[in-house]
């Protein structure tokens, strides 16, 4: 879900897309964030995925071939 709203997300928004208690989808923001693949705004409070999120997919995609597979 952050993936398709590279400008944030609100928790409140995040547990209300997911269908869960906001102290859940907090808890495991929060998870994400301290294991660097989630990212939160000082000014805004909104969520949004880190660049280590990127790369990781990107480090599979080599790992399995797919950059050799264009076209």
């Amino acid at each position: 879900m952050l993936a398709d709203h590279p400008e944030g997300l609100a928790v409140s928004d995040i547990a209300r897309r997911l269908k869960l208690p906001k102290s859940i989808a907090h808890r495991l923001l929060s998870i994400l964030t301290d294991c660097d693949f989630a990212t939160q705004d000082p000014i805004t409070q909104h969520y949004r995925l880190a660049i280590r999120t990127a790369a990781l997919g990107l480090r599979f995609f080599a790992n399995i071939g797919m950059e050799r597979q264009s076209g």
